[in-house]
């Protein structure tokens, strides 16, 4: 073979092996954009408001957090102020834990504040945060997540409870919460029906240690408590007679109502007692 067809011959071998290369390039920067769409996509369609912050002002949001500040990407949105959106009350704190992140300070990765949108709306917003770098340089990736209605449920259920307890310690009937062997809960009202002056007196202790041996059904009071405690479990609210016994030993009568609840996904029983000894006399 002559030194003319080797040269040829490398050179075909040359070529085909650019082409090998080239195919397998092509095939690569394939399966790079169909993974850079796969996360251009999952981006915009995630249910975070996705913001990258350099510099105090927004450089890139996805869909989510054009909806979330009421803005059009159109509208200029990624070259905001982030503070613009900060409720006035809350930018000291966000602005303390952006610079503390960005000095690469211990900073929570995970707090609320007030978010307020283009048409003046306030809403609450969770946001995550984490130091990136875009374009050469430090920014903040953030991901909030609107948790106004969150914060709503937990304002109605603190207030829910505020009004309870309210009730629970201004009531004329002594009121008990019980798991059933003991009681671990008693308003004011039941220190003073039993004559005790602190809780401690009451809570931690078995009701039956505040009554007779013999009830009016003429069970003992260990009986007669499982009973009337079986009958709530299985038909509902109970309504019935006792006797019960003061701090002193002194007996008297009582109407008592037991209901149980659930708290926490744990039962337990909440009793009303109420004081008819004046009542029954006035019937004898």
């Amino acid at each position: 073979m002559s030194d003319q067809d080797k040269t040829e011959d490398r050179l075909i071998a040359q070529l085909k092996d650019m082409r090998l290369k080239m195919a397998e390039f092509d095939a690569v920067q394939k399966s790079l954009n169909e993974e850079t769409s796969l996360y251009r996509e999952i981006i915009n369609k995630a249910s975070e408001a996705i913001f990258i912050i350099q510099d105090g002002r927004i450089k890139f949001v996805n869909q989510t957090a054009t909806e979330l500040t009421g803005y059009s990407k159109e509208e200029g949105l990624a070259s905001q102020a982030i503070e613009t959106f900060v409720h006035p009350d809350d930018r000291a704190m966000v602005n303390q834990y952006h610079i503390r992140r960005q000095q690469g300070d211990n900073a929570p990765f995970l707090y609320d504040f007030r978010f307020v949108s283009k048409d003046g709306t306030v809403k609450w917003v969770e946001m995550s945060s984490a130091l990136i770098m875009w374009e050469g340089r430090p920014a903040g990736l953030c991901l909030a997540t609107d948790i106004t209605k969150r914060k709503r449920a937990d304002e109605a259920l603190r207030n829910s409870e505020e009004k309870f307890r309210n009730l629970f310690e201004t009531a004329n009937d002594a009121i008990f919460l019980s798991d059933g062997p003991k009681f671990i809960e008693c308003n004011a009202k039941a220190l003073k029906l039993f004559g005790c002056e602190e809780e401690r007196d009451i809570v931690g202790h078995s009701p039956t240690e505040f009554s007779p041996e013999k009830q009016p059904d003429g069970l003992n009071s260990a009986e007669s408590a499982v009973n009337y405690l079986n009958a709530v479990l299985n038909s509902g609210p109970q309504i019935f007679y006792w006797k019960h016994c003061r701090k002193d030993g002194s007996l008297f009568d009582a109407e008592v109502s037991i209901n149980a609840l659930t708290l926490n996904g744990d039962a337990y029983f909440l009793g009303i007692v109420r004081d008819i000894t004046e009542r029954k006399q006035v019937e004898m």
